[in-house]
């Protein structure tokens, strides 16, 4: 049975899940969270591009005005990476993993352990690596894949590549992963078996 679940003049479009009781959803000036209660949380967009950087350990945000802090406590935060879009952030915790804030700062998920994200160009899913080490060297790595409309599944695109697989970069079409693993550049048609990749021959031209 569909219900309606908000009803603001101009709201309403690009909709998804962002948990299992969250959706979001766009307004003509705003971002809006609704819970599976009927509660509702409001991120006014900002009204400047922004910029974002690391701090002494934390993720800022700097538009033509002022200068605010995205990242919560507890952990130790760096590598902010801005989506195509220009609404939401990944960043990188020491200890916690990944995480994504919107550039208010008042909407933050934890993805869980991860390294080096990559955004697609529709800037709906994150890539990035999760690996495994012995205290001094790597022992594994894959390239997982989380849509930000299904927080509850990740995608390991690599879960049959038998190298360290790492820094994953997605092509402009959103149809390609690109990553490295030993020193060799690898592709997965993401549109085809994700677990299918194969090896990226550079040639260098010799003059």
């Amino acid at each position: 049975e569909a219900r309606t679940i908000y009803t603001e003049a101009g709201a309403g479009y690009s909709a998804r899940w962002i948990a299992t009781d969250q959706i979001t959803c766009g307004s003509q000036s705003r971002s809006i969270v609704i819970t599976a209660e009927g509660k509702r949380y409001f991120s006014d967009y900002p009204k400047e591009e922004v910029s974002v950087a690391a701090k002494d350990g934390e993720i800022w945000a700097t538009d033509q005005e002022r200068s605010y802090k995205l990242s919560r406590e507890g952990d130790i935060f760096y590598n902010p990476l801005l989506s195509p879009n220009q609404k939401l952030v990944v960043y990188e915790g020491l200890g916690t993993g990944l995480y994504v804030s919107d550039l208010c700062g008042e909407i933050c998920i934890h993805l869980g352990k991860g390294n080096h994200p990559a955004w697609a160009p529709d800037s709906g899913r994150i890539f990035f690596d999760r690996s495994q080490d012995d205290g001094s060297n790597l022992t594994a790595s894959d390239i997982f894949m989380v849509d930000l409309a299904q927080l509850s599944t990740e995608t390991n695109l690599t879960a049959n590549f038998a190298g360290i697989a790492q820094r994953s970069s997605v092509s402009p079409d959103g149809r390609y992963v690109a990553f490295d693993a030993e020193g060799k550049i690898f592709a997965a048609d993401l549109e085809q078996r994700a677990d299918e990749v194969r090896e990226i021959r550079i040639t260098r031209r010799t003059e």
